[in-house]
């Protein structure tokens, strides 16, 4: 079961992994300006935007738990239950249904 501590733990991993993307990238990208390949240096930068932006998202959407609000959705949650109960047998809802003349022509058994 997921709980919200675990879920922002993941959101904290991804968002600090994306964010280490984009400033490698940003390294990559000094480099190569540095070097005179200016066109390799360009094609990085898109990426240092997605990365940057996708990171602090995943940063950003880590939620603060406060001892105040009762508990969360997700942790007290339990087990789910059916609407309704399913019927016993598969055929069990055919019952409701109003006869019909392919049905009702057959020999029973």
């Amino acid at each position: 079961m997921c709980t919200q501590q675990s879920i922002n733990r993941s959101n904290r991993m991804c968002g600090g992994f994306f964010i280490f993307l984009s400033v490698y990238s940003v390294a990559l990208s000094v480099i190569h300006f540095s070097s005179g390949r200016w066109g390799l240096a360009s094609l990085l930068l898109p990426g240092v935007v997605f990365s940057a932006v996708t990171g602090w998202l995943a940063l950003k959407s880590t939620v603060r738990i406060s001892r105040s609000a009762g508990s969360a959705g997700l942790e007290g949650a339990g087990k789910p239950v059916p609407a309704r109960p399913a019927p016993a047998h598969h055929l069990a809802a055919a019952k409701d249904l109003p006869p019909s003349k392919k049905t009702h022509s057959l020999t029973k058994d």
